[in-house]
């Protein structure tokens, strides 16, 4: 299992506009057939801090939804806009959990 986080801080008053555009991007991500993105809401921390999350089965499932959201215009032109709404200089994790024996 891998699990994608995107770290953002969505600017003060733009909530609602940044909200409409992830649920675009997703209908197109769920459109071609990909996952898309759940939204975390941070409850204390940094003001608007979101998280959002994808869980892939493998590392090979991950490099194909992600080639496959940036090789498509329209999810480009979503995600490139959806930045506009942002502060500050987002990051990404990609954790992994090993499989269990047994």
């Amino acid at each position: 299992m891998y699990r994608y986080q995107f770290h953002i801080q969505v600017q003060v008053g733009r909530w609602r506009e940044f909200q409409t555009l992830l649920d675009e991007l997703n209908a197109a991500l769920r459109e071609k057939g990909l996952i898309a993105f759940q939204l975390w809401e941070a409850s204390f921390g940094r003001f608007n801090g979101a998280l959002m999350v994808a869980d892939y089965e493998s590392l090979a499932a991950y490099e194909r939804e992600h080639n496959g959201l940036h090789s498509d215009a329209a999810c480009m032109k979503l995600w490139r806009e959806m930045g506009t709404h942002m502060d500050g200089i987002p990051w990404t994790d990609l954790w992994w959990r090993p499989v269990e024996a047994g």
